[in-house]
């Protein structure tokens, strides 16, 4: 494998991790949004 092969893969990987984890935050910060109102709503 060449150098620029290996870091493309790395840069693919990298990527795609990312984009893994900022899925994974955006629904737990979803997740969490609808708890707070499913409280507000049995607070109010």
């Amino acid at each position: 494998m060449t150098a620029d092969k290996i870091t493309d893969l790395t840069a693919r990987r990298i990527e795609r991790l990312l984009a893994y984890y900022k899925d994974r935050d955006d629904r737990e910060f979803a997740d969490a949004m609808r708890r707070a109102a499913e409280r507000f709503q049995e607070a109010s």
